[in-house]
């Protein structure tokens, strides 16, 4: 059993689409009679959500000067046409002309036409975006299926929410056209094209932390240079303080973050943020990890913290005891007793960050 195809109703069109150029007399026509019911619109449209409708009128406007697809009227000049270089222009324009060819209505929404990668969120391979706080996003896709969108202004991402609740793809009712764009706008369950936003919330240490392991942009914390801090010999806890800075919107944050050779150790800090630290058993697992992946190397390499480590080791085996903030005579007598057991040492303590600020009068 054969099936009947119908001949194409605009076979100058369709040869400007799969061969060289046609008259543009004959063409004119087949626009017109396009443009006289919802023909035109529908190629157009298509020709718009995959980015070639500029190709499609710089190509008319060789032959049609006037042209305003807007308000389309074909009056050709003088100037033949060429042939079509865009594969996508002819690819599109082949596949709708087919489509109206067969009497193919638009087809309805069906989600299992979503598509994502790190590129973002697709729609029958057509880009999707969003309307986020007036401007027109891309839309992409987290590994675990949530929506996001991010800005050049900041390093974290923006989740697509309603009502406080974070939305996934299986939140995207359906898709449109945008009237002066490429790509898709996403769709609410109402039909809404506006979407809420959140980037996370930043009053306190645990929820900044909380906001920049969520956009998995640990990585993204620049780190700057790590020291050993002489006061905390007190604590006989050998440390490594690292402080690195982050974007997040209208501020840059400089985050502190104390580590040892295998340890992470107490809390992040926010420089100049009130309010409490961010203890470590409230860390977002996503921080700590990349505080193991990326700093404890960092301390493992420090020879400071090396000596810091050999100094406070030897406090403990002479009967000194941990105290988190020791009074100033206490850490002084510490330093005191350590030049005086061990001289052979002196220049390297003298040498580690900070010494001199705090304990110069004591060598």
């Amino acid at each position: 059993m054969s099936t009947h195809v119908p001949p194409a109703p605009y076979p100058h069109l369709l040869g400007w689409f799969t061969a060289g150029a046609p008259d543009a007399a004959l063409l004119a026509e087949e626009l017109d009679a396009m443009a006289q019911g919802p023909d035109l619109a529908r190629l157009l449209t298509a020709l718009r959500l995959h980015g070639e409708l500029d190709h499609f009128r710089t190509a008319l406007l060789v032959s049609f000067p006037q042209l305003d697809l807007a308000a389309p009227q074909f009056i050709p000049s003088q100037q033949p046409l060429t042939a079509l270089a865009s594969a996508g222009l002819k690819a599109v324009g082949v596949s709708c002309l087919t489509a109206i060819a067969l009497g193919a209505p638009e087809p309805a929404f069906d989600p299992a036409l979503f598509t994502w990668t790190v590129a973002g969120l697709c729609y029958d391979k057509v880009p999707v975006f969003g309307t986020v706080g007036g401007e027109r996003r891309r839309v992409f896709v987290s590994g675990q299926g949530k929506l996001y969108v991010v800005t050049p202004d900041h390093d974290l991402k923006g989740w697509l929410q309603r009502a406080g609740s974070d939305l996934a793809v299986t939140d995207v009712h359906g898709v449109a056209p945008d009237d002066h764009e490429s790509g898709y706008n996403a769709l609410e369950s109402v039909g809404n094209l506006t979407w809420e936003c959140s980037f996370g919330e930043f009053d306190t240490p645990e929820h900044l932390l909380q906001a920049i392991a969520k956009s998995e942009a640990f990585a993204k914390v620049a780190w700057g240079t790590s020291s050993c801090h002489a006061g905390w010999v007190s604590s006989l806890m050998p440390t490594l303080a690292t402080w690195g800075t982050f974007r997040i919107p209208n501020a840059t944050v400089t985050i502190g973050q104390n580590v040892h050779t295998a340890t992470v150790i107490g809390s992040a800090w926010i420089k100049d943020m009130t309010g409490a630290d961010c203890p470590q058993e409230l860390f977002p697992q996503a921080w700590e990890a990349g505080v193991r992946a990326t700093l404890l190397p960092r301390a493992v390499a420090s020879a400071d913290l090396a000596a810091v480590t050999m100094f406070c080791n030897f406090l403990k085996q002479n009967k000194f005891k941990p105290l988190k903030k020791a009074p100033a005579p206490e850490r002084n007598n510490r330093i005191s007793f350590l030049l005086t057991q061990r001289p052979a040492d002196r220049a390297t303590l003298r040498a580690l960050p900070n010494i001199a600020v705090y304990y110069d009068k004591l060598f």
